[in-house]
């Protein structure tokens, strides 16, 4: 069924952080602050787009681009979860730096 969604999340456009059909997900400023932990930095983000997973009932599947430090920007995805008023992070993705270094064992 995941791979049904990640196909949605593939074929939508622009910055939406709302799934039709599915409640808000965080914004792009929320899901940069969660990204920023552990890291020297608060990520540049954009094309943010979460998609509202209704089968679990509170996440979200969130794809988007990072900011390298070379200035590429970085295809990226991740899963967050509502934590009662804010967010969480169901798993830790890579930076775009490291995305660009490992030569794609990063989940992108």
């Amino acid at each position: 069924m995941r791979g049904l969604v990640w196909a949605a999340i593939l074929g939508l456009a622009g910055c939406a952080t709302v799934a039709p059909d599915g409640p808000a997900g965080p914004a792009a400023a929320d899901l940069a602050a969660l990204l920023a932990v552990n890291r020297v930095e608060v990520p540049q983000l954009r094309r943010v787009q979460c998609v509202f997973i209704a089968e679990e009932g509170s996440e979200w599947a969130c794809r988007y681009e990072e900011r390298s430090r070379e200035g590429f920007w970085v295809g990226l995805s991740t899963m967050v979860a509502q934590a009662g008023a804010g967010w969480e992070l169901i798993d830790r993705p890579c930076s775009a730096d490291a995305a660009l270094a490992d030569r794609g064992r990063c989940r992108r």
